[in-house]
């Protein structure tokens, strides 16, 4: 990744490839970079969600001194700190027959994009699904009564190798 081109390009990353990950390996090159651009010792947490205009796919990464349960789907641990995915439930919970049955047909297209995007990026099954004791969520002591300002990076996705940045600063 450089400053000069605002992308990430799969062929620049040497990390090996782990069947263990729920990311692919372009997006957990990323997640690192970000990790260690941004996160110290009060950002515990990192989100990501995957996101579409209808034509684009984009994938959002924030940091955070916790995260949402209610909206918690499963985590990873990257590098000491907890990588949280948060997903659509309504895009990627029920089934295609109960999406069709909800969403006129140019929204249901939209909806299988995002889905497919964000499937070819994240393995949801690899991700762990039980509330981890060791980092807090918004109800905890240590989220409550902070002014905090979360970091972030915008990606727009080209393809499941590489990601092209177009946004990075504070949300």
């Amino acid at each position: 990744m450089t400053k000069e081109n605002h992308s990430l390009d799969s062929t620049l990353t040497t990390l090996p490839q782990k069947d263990t990950s729920a990311f692919c390996p372009i997006l957990l090159n990323a997640i690192k970079s970000f990790i260690h651009d941004y996160t110290d010792e009060l950002d515990c947490v990192v989100s990501v969600e995957i996101d579409n205009d209808g034509n684009n796919c984009y994938v959002f990464m924030s940091t955070n001194m916790f995260y949402i349960s209610t909206l918690f789907n499963g985590y990873q641990i990257v590098d000491d700190k907890m990588v949280v995915y948060y997903f659509n439930i309504s895009n990627d919970n029920l089934s295609f027959y109960e999406l069709l049955a909800q969403q006129n047909t140019k929204d249901m297209n939209n909806l299988l994009y995002e889905s497919d995007c964000a499937n070819s990026l994240v393995d949801k099954n690899k991700l762990n699904t039980d509330f981890p004791k060791s980092f807090p969520d918004e109800n905890s002591d240590f989220a409550t009564g902070w002014y905090y300002e979360p970091r972030g990076r915008k990606y727009k996705v080209l393809s499941s190798d590489s990601l092209e940045l177009v946004f990075e600063g504070y949300y």
